[in-house]
């Protein structure tokens, strides 16, 4: 069975889940009826200064799943809080790993 431990820290973290957005940016490309073009077109440098223009403006979370046994991210939710109350969940994305169900 596999073991997942959480990490949990900021916008700092962004690069640690690079892999793993575009993994979620390419199931969104190959979903996509309306917006392929857009996955196509998306980078994760595009994302990463979206969010980081977005933590500028309040708090930004990011929660990183690791596999403990072969230290593989396989899991992230990033969730941001305005200074004004607002909240939202900005992306969340978990990997298919061996052993899980």
């Amino acid at each position: 069975m596999t073991t997942i431990i959480y990490r949990i820290g900021d916008e700092s973290m962004l690069d640690e889940i690079q892999e793993l957005w575009e993994e979620l940016n390419e199931h969104h490309r190959q979903a996509a009826v309306n917006f392929k073009s857009h996955y196509d077109k998306f980078t994760f440098e595009m994302r990463k200064k979206n969010l980081l223009l977005k933590a500028k403006n309040g708090q930004l979370r990011i929660e990183l799943a690791v596999d403990q046994e072969t230290a593989r991210n396989v899991g992230f939710c990033i969730s941001r809080i305005e200074f004004s109350g607002d909240a939202e969940m900005e992306s969340l994305y978990e990997a298919q790993v061996p052993g899980t169900t």
